[in-house]
């Protein structure tokens, strides 16, 4: 009944709004569509001419036309080329009756080109640092060069686009808080990417994707799932938009089904709500069928340009029964749990373009952990 109503309260308010990756949030400036400032239709990843300007326009305190170019204008951008760099860093904080915990992670150290070498193709490849290098992890015989999005893009028209490479799956909001519950509690984490064949319409009051994901041909040890996806979004108004999102796939005998609401609402150009509920179904091979949910909300207000508080809440279940068993933990994270419930408040500033900080503070529940816990993190991230 639970998990009926929250998709409930989900779906009913697509209905209720009269008037309505990336930064979703910035619906409340009249961006519906990732398409905007990105290359990737998705978001996230490189942006293009507008996006970097708009970093100055709508999103950083100080700053001047020349910060937001590549490299803060040391050189002419190459011709029908957008170029850039990623470099981000997180120190996380875990503290309950049993443990209190540390550690700093080397996030992304990454650069990113597309080039459009047609009127109607792109090519974009990303190449950096793997994560397990930068933090002294690398294992022997492993590649220290990591590529989280190479992929080949044809626009038939302004508003449709064909894209086959590696991405994230288009599924849901592309939050870039990866960590959530509604992108690595499914799945749908950084390195979680995989070789898809997608079609997507990015149009003036709808969009949307259909994709084949087709795991990780190129490593079959990594036994990444395959499937398919398909995502919806209307646009209410400028700065309201309301969409649905399906999943189907199976790995290695296992098969999972994902659906489930999402909605960007921008009150105003200061006061914005994001939020987004997915139904899980699972058949492990061989065991018995599972059910659980995930949800993440945001509610945040930029008290001055440049600087967001927020508070955030989200809902982990593998399993309503309780049968889910993890199969790692992750060090950068904290262990991975069955059912848990987060709530707490944060702080996005940004004080020049495409530089920012995150403070965040969850006070999590759960059944499996001790006590509740306060968890936290601290991200830097710069983007050349």
């Amino acid at each position: 009944m639970k998990i009926i109503l929250i998709l409930l309260v989900y779906g009913l308010s697509l209905f209720e709004l009269t008037p309505a990756f990336s930064f979703p949030e910035m619906i409340r400036h009249d961006y519906p569509n990732c398409s905007s400032c990105h290359v990737s239709p998705n978001g996230g990843g490189i942006l293009n001419d507008y996006g970097r300007e708009t970093s100055v326009a709508a999103l950083s305190q100080w700053g001047s036309e020349d910060e937001a170019k590549p490299f803060y204008n040391l050189f002419d951008q190459p011709k029908n080329t957008n170029i850039g760099a990623f470099i981000r860093g997180v120190q996380t904080y875990q503290n309950n009756s049993q443990v209190t915990s540390g550690n700093y992670w080397f996030m992304e150290a990454d650069l990113e080109a597309a080039y459009h070498f047609a009127p109607k193709w792109t090519a974009d490849l990303a190449l950096g640092i793997s994560p397990d290098v930068l933090n002294g992890l690398l294992p022997k015989g492993v590649s220290p060069l990591a590529s989280r999005r190479q992929y080949v893009m044809y626009r038939p028209t302004e508003d449709t686009s064909v894209r086959v490479g590696k991405f994230v799956t288009d599924y849901g909001v592309y939050f870039q808080d990866h960590t959530i519950s509604t992108r690595q509690g499914i799945g749908f984490d950084e390195g979680d990417e995989t070789y898809n064949l997608e079609y997507g319409h990015q149009g003036e009051h709808w969009s949307g994707s259909v994709s084949a994901d087709l795991g990780r041909p190129d490593d079959l040890n990594l036994m990444m799932e395959k499937g398919v996806a398909a995502t919806g979004g209307i646009d209410i108004s400028d700065h309201h938009k309301i969409g649905w999102s399906a999943f189907a796939g199976a790995q290695n005998g296992n098969s999972r089904q994902l659906t489930g609401p999402y909605v960007l609402l921008g009150f105003t150009t200061q006061f914005y709500f994001v939020g987004e509920a997915d139904l899980q179904l699972s058949q492990p091979s061989g065991g018995d069928s599972t059910q659980g949910l995930f949800t993440y909300e945001k509610l945040g207000y930029e008290v001055v340009q440049g600087l967001q508080v927020y508070i955030t809440g989200q809902t982990l279940a593998h399993s309503f029964k309780g049968t889910y068993q993890p199969l790692a933990q992750d060090i950068k994270y904290g262990s991975t749990t069955n059912r848990l419930y987060g709530v707490g408040p944060g702080i996005y500033w940004f004080p020049r373009p495409h530089f920012y900080f995150q403070l965040e503070v969850q006070q999590q529940f759960s059944n499996e952990l001790p006590s509740s816990q306060t968890t936290g993190f601290l991200t830097g991230s710069i983007y050349l």
